[in-house]
């Protein structure tokens, strides 16, 4: 039962992807706020510099009437049509918007890989645990305990008119179905598998109890919820399937007697409990056995006097 009912859990591969689409999720947030503060945007801190000259560090002239102070060790000033700091400025600018750019392109993958390898994981996962279910439930549903319990119902049904109670043995029946349903109902068994493997048995014995089951569920309307919407669903599939309308693949009275004959059937079909075995005599127990045997045939065989003396006294002879 806990193989059934087993959660669908994150095994250490999905959970490291998960992480990484994380990861990538953040390093794109990192790269956009990288992206905002560009270097052309940064300014030094501090007060501005200033530049002090002495007079041996300056030298007059006069050039038409004008005075110019001119630092000796500084280079010419470059004009402002050029300036050498434009191209390696726009060079670095172009390439920080490429990185950015591929590191955008990269992470938003990455998160797309990761969601579609957890899918397909998740997807995977499903189809094996549905499978196992459903493997454990047509072993349970054909082992010889539950066909011999399935006949003895049957057969008390052929024998009794409806309306038909529910008893023990049909509540273990009716439980079986309802397990199938809930499997259906959290997508962890398909439709299509449960309607090929158990669709007979389940429309059948559904509308045997129907009355039984709606009397149940007046007290309490949870019983056998889950059964009550496969059934349904199952009509529907199999209307679809054989293109004919629901009603047409509703059993009628005739199909539910020979569904009731084939079950009790069942009897006839189950092997007869395998005959106790005889316990197995050890070594030790074979040799006493064999050791008492040969005592016995060792006794039982006459010595030589004895055949002297049968002879001599049985003798006829007249002389």
């Amino acid at each position: 039962m806990r193989g059934l009912l087993s959660p669908i859990l994150l095994d250490v591969r999905r959970r490291i992807l998960l992480i990484a689409s994380v990861g990538a999720v953040v390093a794109l947030v990192v790269v956009g706020l990288v992206w905002q503060v560009r270097p052309s945007d940064r300014r030094p801190s501090g007060p501005p510099r200033t530049k002090t000259y002495s007079s041996l560090q300056t030298v007059h002239q006069a050039i038409g009437g004008k005075l110019i102070i001119r630092d000796p060790t500084s280079s010419p000033r470059p004009s402002p049509t050029e300036s050498p700091l434009q191209p390696l400025q726009a060079s670095d600018n172009t390439l920080i918007a490429w990185a950015a750019l591929i590191a955008a392109i990269g992470s938003v993958l990455t998160a797309l890989l990761a969601a579609i390898a957890l899918i397909a994981e998740g997807r995977r996962d499903r189809l094996s645990i549905g499978i196992s279910n459903l493997w454990k439930l047509v072993e349970g549903w054909d082992s010889p305990e539950m066909r011999l319990r399935r006949a003895l119902l049957a057969k008390r049904l052929r024998n009794n008119v409806a309306p038909r109670e529910t008893s023990d043995d049909a509540i273990d029946v009716l439980n079986t179905f309802e397990l199938l349903a809930y499997l259906v109902r959290s997508e962890t068994l398909s439709l299509e598998g449960a309607w090929i493997n158990f669709s007979t048995w389940a429309v059948s014995y559904w509308y045997i109890y129907e009355t039984a089951i709606k009397h149940l569920q007046e007290q309490d309307s949870t019983l056998f919820e889950d059964y009550g919407t496969l059934i349904r669903q199952f009509i529907d599939y199999e209307a679809r399937r054989r293109n004919l309308e629901p009603a047409a693949v509703v059993p009628d009275a005739d199909a539910l007697r020979e569904f009731l004959r084939a079950e009790e059937a069942l009897l006839l079909r189950i092997s007869p409990p395998q005959a106790a075995r005889e316990p197995t005599e050890s070594f030790g127990g074979r040799v006493v056995s064999w050791l008492r045997s040969w005592f016995s045939e060792a006794r039982a065989q006459p010595t030589p006097s004895d055949a002297e003396g049968e002879d001599s006294g049985g003798s006829d002879d007249p002389s």
